[in-house]
């Protein structure tokens, strides 16, 4: 994972889990990280983004861009899964 992706898990972890946020927060966060374990096993699931060579995850609103290298298609074949970014709803995304 990035420096840049774990800034942006960080920053989602403290949105959902600040005070008051409650049960639905909690169980938002539980099925992003969850979403993002489920990319060693199956990166070729998602498809290619507007991002050349950049696989995009959408979950819970939020956006997961990943690399893998090297991409080959195949759930079998693919090598390491490569956490670029992890965007919030509404998040500008013209940086990337």
């Amino acid at each position: 994972m990035t420096y840049a992706a774990n800034r942006d898990l960080a920053a989602a972890r403290d949105w959902l889990q600040q005070p008051g946020a409650g049960v639905a927060a909690e169980n938002q966060l539980i099925r992003i990280s969850a979403a993002i374990k489920e990319l060693k096993t199956a990166p070729c699931r998602w498809p290619v983004g507007d991002h050349a060579g950049i696989r995009e995850r959408p979950v819970e609103g939020y956006l997961v861009m990943y690399r893998v290298e090297p991409d080959t298609d195949n759930n079998q074949t693919a090598g390491n899964v490569w956490i670029l970014r992890v965007f919030g709803p509404f998040q500008n995304r013209e940086a990337t």
